[in-house]
């Protein structure tokens, strides 16, 4: 229960930092599925050995809707790919706080109850 309570409070992060910079608004105006995506598979991916395997496999699905194989002309710029790159990695970063808080929280509650 507590996982999942802070999944939804780092989802709302994640949209709040979207409606915060125009470009990333751009691309959930445009693309909401494919940021919906990205961002629920970014905050599975708490594994911090894997941050690069799990940034590529992001980077790959995220560049197929953003940057020159974008459908819509207007995500086809260098400013909204790099917005999704820097928003993919703070969404990793994001994933793996979540984890330590949830660690931080039983190993609390542990010792409370010890």
């Amino acid at each position: 229960m507590q996982n999942s309570i802070l999944k939804a409070t780092k989802r709302e992060q994640a949209l709040k930092r979207i409606s915060q910079h125009s470009r990333l608004s751009d691309v959930y105006r445009l693309e909401e599925k494919l940021i919906e995506n990205i961002i629920n598979r970014a905050l599975n991916c708490a594994d911090a050995g894997r941050h690069w395997h799990n940034y590529e496999s992001l980077k790959t699905t995220m560049s197929q809707f953003v940057g020159w194989n974008a459908r819509h002309s207007e995500l086809r710029t260098n400013w909204h790919y790099e917005a999704m790159i820097d928003f993919i990695d703070w969404l990793l970063v994001l994933s793996r706080k979540a984890i330590v808080v949830e660690l931080d929280r039983e190993v609390q509650e542990s010792k409370e109850t010890a």
